[in-house]
């Protein structure tokens, strides 16, 4: 009885178990016992007798080693050890399938995301230049006929005018999209009292509009980033203001825990509905039109990146003309 307790013991266990030893001086490895998962997972009913190199095809080496077998269809981790014998080898083997194939899909959409970016930062780049002869040739002729266009001429002209700024604005931002990946270089230690003040100083604010600061922590973080991260949230709630009302707006923060801070930008503004609250994030989502609210609809994207880039998280809550709370999250000492 005592001798099939250590049997029945590792035959309840999920992983595979194998042990193999050298036999009679030979310098192969078999295999003299194997657990029921271990069967299962290599797909063989009787393992016992059978050589190392029947199911692994790496080295008798002491370490950890993941490989596709064939038998089973499965991504395997084996975890090699040495036994209490001379030469022999304790192999537990689990199944990694669905972690390697997760691995495989985050492969391709980091390339495919790199190859996004990489064709954004080219094709904003390449429009830039025929924009601007569009542009300077449109300023020509509002300077030199201006006097002698009718009124529709003058609408058309405003209208080309009107929508190569737009495309402008769109490219210069699309461009900043696609020069956001992470850089450790740029990193270093910044007050971001600073760069708030900095940020609200520089904002279109109307003088009547007050915004309030908590005392802010400093964080070790690209400086650029954090400026152009305050600089959209606080312009969109400049923006997204509610008609003939001046905006009231709060930048709070606080410590949860030692090593991570929550930022909030709270304004009182138009808001929105909780169910556009994660797609307010994606490039190009609007909530408003053009006519009622100028911009890209880059700009958030910009802030989830920016705040990606550093390791921490962005969410956002709001109410239907009761503003809009933006939390963000953030290492203190860097990711």
């Amino acid at each position: 009885m005592n001798n099939l307790l250590p049997d029945n013991i590792l035959d309840c266990l999920p992983v595979g178990v194998l042990i193999f030893e050298q036999k009679n001086g030979d310098e192969h490895l078999i295999c003299y016992y194997a657990n029921t998962a271990a069967a299962k997972l290599l797909n063989v009913l009787n393992l016992k007798e059978t050589t190392w190199a029947t199911y692994f095809p790496f080295s008798k080496t002491v370490a950890d080693t993941v490989f596709f077998y064939e038998n089973s269809q499965k991504w395997l981790k084996a975890d090699v050890k040495t036994g209490d014998t001379e030469g022999s080898l304790i192999v537990t083997l689990s199944d990694v399938t669905n972690l390697a194939q997760m691995e495989q899909q985050l492969d391709v959409l980091r390339k495919s995301n790199t190859d996004l970016e990489h064709f954004a930062y080219v094709a904003s780049h390449d429009l830039r230049e025929p924009l601007r002869k569009i542009s300077a040739f449109g300023e020509r002729l509002q300077k030199k006929y201006a006097d002698s266009l009718d009124s529709d001429g003058t609408l058309y002209l405003d209208r080309i005018t009107n929508a190569t700024h737009r495309m402008q604005t769109l490219i210069d931002d699309l461009l900043m999209f696609s020069r956001l990946v992470h850089d450790d270089s740029g990193f270093k230690s910044v007050d971001l009292n600073d760069i708030i003040r900095h940020v609200v100083a520089n904002s279109d604010c109307p003088e009547d509009v007050k915004i309030d600061c908590d005392e802010m922590p400093t964080i070790h973080a690209n400086p650029t980033q954090m400026s152009q991260l305050f600089q959209n949230l606080v312009s969109n709630a400049l923006k997204f203001r509610l008609p003939d009302t001046l905006p009231k707006i709060h930048i709070g923060c606080k410590n949860v825990n030692v090593s991570t801070c929550e930022i909030t930008v709270t304004d009182d503004g138009i808001g929105f509905e909780d169910t556009e609250a994660e797609r307010i994030f994606a490039l190009f989502h609007r909530l408003n039109g053009r006519s009622e609210y100028e911009g890209t609809g880059i700009g958030l994207a910009i802030c989830k990146k920016i705040v990606e880039n550093h390791g921490g998280t962005i969410v956002a809550k709001g109410t239907p003309n009761g503003g809009a709370v933006f939390t963000i999250r953030l290492p203190l000492n860097g990711h």
